[in-house]
């Protein structure tokens, strides 16, 4: 029998909608700059969760704008070392995102 060759759909569907990079004990500012600029690329990106990274209040520019992308709508910061920023990203949720449906900052 001859074989039937496949055609890759790139429709939504097939596209990366969750990136979990929790558990990195350390990631630096410019990783992370870096993982931002990627995710610029998936336009079906709906949830990221960066548990337990290392991230401190050194890391406020990165996470806040994490915020920014309208895409995202699931966020997962929790088990990091954020102090002051906890309360930016509050003040960027109140003031700015109405696109965010669920944040976990415990």
């Amino acid at each position: 029998p001859a074989c039937k060759k496949k055609v890759m759909s790139f429709a939504p569907h097939h596209m990366i909608s969750k990136i979990d990079l929790s558990g990195f004990k350390t990631v630096s500012r410019s990783s992370l700059k870096e993982l931002l600029e990627a995710i610029e690329l998936l336009p079906c990106l709906r949830a990221l969760s960066l548990r337990d990274n290392g991230i401190t209040d050194d890391h406020d520019k990165e996470v806040l704008s994490i915020f920014d992308n309208k895409s995202i709508v699931k966020v997962d910061l929790s088990q990091n070392l954020m102090k002051k920023l906890g309360g930016q990203i509050g003040k960027k949720l109140k003031d700015e995102c109405s696109h965010i449906t669920w944040i976990d900052l415990t």
